[in-house]
């Protein structure tokens, strides 16, 4: 009758699944590599529906780069079913984050991806120099770091 608010039945928008995989790193990894490299955070989800989406969640601890005459880049790579991989980052040149800081770096980032498939994929986080001579380093701290997944429905 116009004298109150009026809520209709909500679509999509609910989080169907979550997974979570915690890495308790002990030690650093570095690469010289100026092409992405794969690291020890990765995990799995298989959605409900094709129409879900997929929200990336990464928390990487020691994240740095050896000498400030470069930068480390970071992005996700998604492989579905083993098959053919997607770097989820984009095509910018700094990815999803990046460094030219010497001292390790707490470095945190979120992805909403639209992988269209009911099949399993595995989420990636990968890293890079952009200076050859230049090493990039993750996990330098050895406090855990996080990649969480969530299923959310259509």
């Amino acid at each position: 009758a116009g004298n109150a608010l009026e809520f209709g039945a909500v679509a999509g928008g609910k989080v169907l699944q979550v997974q979570n995989f915690l890495l308790n790193h002990a030690s650093s990894a570095a690469t010289s590599s100026t092409s992405f490299q794969d690291s020890a955070l990765t995990d799995q989800i298989t959605p409900s529906a094709t129409s879900s989406k997929i929200l990336v969640m990464v928390h990487l601890n020691g994240h740095r780069i050896h000498n400030t005459n470069a930068n480390s880049i970071i992005t996700v790579k998604r492989a579905i079913s083993g098959g053919a991989t997607t770097d989820i980052g984009g095509n910018q040149e700094y990815r999803l984050a990046h460094t030219y800081v010497t001292q390790a770096q707490m470095t945190a980032f979120f992805v909403y991806d639209s992988p269209n498939t009911t099949s399993a994929i595995d989420y990636t986080v990968q890293w890079r120099t952009d200076n050859g001579s230049t090493p990039a380093e993750i996990f330098r701290h050895t406090g855990a770091s996080t990649i969480t997944l969530m299923e959310i429905g259509a």
